[in-house]
């Protein structure tokens, strides 16, 4: 049996080696220490329950809370694949991982005019923003090739394509200007 007091309440960081002729073991764990109320940490509201929870509510408590974090990190409390540290989706117009940032591997370009499309998956709408002015034609086509929509534009460089017509699925979007077409996909939910 050890005994140890902490100086101060809150999150301790706590570890016992033992050693012998084997080898040494090390046990960590992290426990809250707690005098008074007044000295206990913070736990933050976690609706989706993913770990990490927001400024929207928290309260004090000497132990974990069900339903509450013990930081308030998440940047969206209502999406469990959204936190610190998760799997980024490049290019689909969402922040997953929390870093302020949707990740972008590699340029959509028709004819040196860059592009990029957001979000994917869509549910509503879908924004198109090119790097200069864009003419041509826009398209979506199910995946049998049967074309459910196209938006003409001429002379704009952002385009909001209305897809809450659409079933949910699997389409793909074409960009083509008089010299050439770009194919992406595109899943609606």
């Amino acid at each position: 049996s050890f005994n140890y007091t902490f100086i101060s309440d809150g999150w301790q960081s706590i570890c016992l080696e033992a050693s012998n002729i084997c080898g040494v073991e090390e046990i960590c764990d992290t426990v809250i220490t707690c005098s008074a109320f007044e000295t206990a940490p913070f736990f933050y509201l976690d609706l989706d329950e993913d770990g990490f929870g927001t400024n929207v509510d928290s309260l004090q408590g000497c132990e974990t809370l069900v339903g509450y974090a013990d930081n308030n990190l998440d940047c969206d409390d209502e999406d469990d694949s959204i936190y610190p540290g998760a799997e980024e989706i490049p290019n689909d117009g969402i922040d997953q991982d929390c870093d302020g940032e949707d990740l972008v591997t590699g340029i959509n370009e028709i004819d040196g005019n860059a592009f990029y499309f957001y979000p994917n998956p869509a549910t509503n709408k879908v924004n198109i923003q090119f790097s200069s002015i864009f003419v041509g034609s826009i398209n979506i086509y199910n995946s049998a090739g049967k074309l459910m929509s196209t938006v003409s534009n001429k002379n704009k460089n952002e385009i909001i394509l209305n897809v809450q017509n659409l079933m949910p699925g699997l389409y793909f979007l074409q960009i083509a200007n008089e010299n050439k077409s770009v194919i992406r996909k595109l899943i609606i939910q």
